[in-house]
C-alpha cells in the first residue's frame, strides 16, 4: 500500500507500479466498500483492445501479443 496526497483540484498522482498497469486515457471503475476505495481497471488496453485492433483487421506483432498478455497478466494478479 502507497500514500497518495488529494490535490486541491481532486486528483491523485499514480503511484508507479500501479501506472505501470495502465496507460493514459484508460478507463478505472472506482467504488466504495465500507471506508475503502478501489479502483479497478475497465480492461480495454488488455483483451478487448486486442478484440478491437482484430476487429479493425490490422496485424498484430508478436511483441504486441506479448506485452498485451504481460499485461493481462498483471492486471488479473492484482484483483
Amino acid at each position: 500500500m502507497e500514500k497518495v496526497k488529494v490535490n486541491s483540484d481532486y486528483t491523485i498522482k499514480l503511484p508507479v507500479k500501479i501506472r505501470k498497469l495502465v496507460n493514459p486515457e484508460d478507463e478505472l471503475f472506482l467504488s466504495l466498500v465500507d471506508n475503502t476505495i478501489k479502483l479497478k481497471t475497465v480492461n480495454k488496453s488488455g483483451i478487448l483492445g486486442l478484440a478491437e485492433k482484430i476487429e479493425d483487421e490490422s496485424k498484430l506483432t508478436a511483441e504486441e501479443i506479448n506485452k498485451i498478455v504481460h499485461k493481462v497478466r498483471r492486471i488479473s494478479r492484482c484483483e
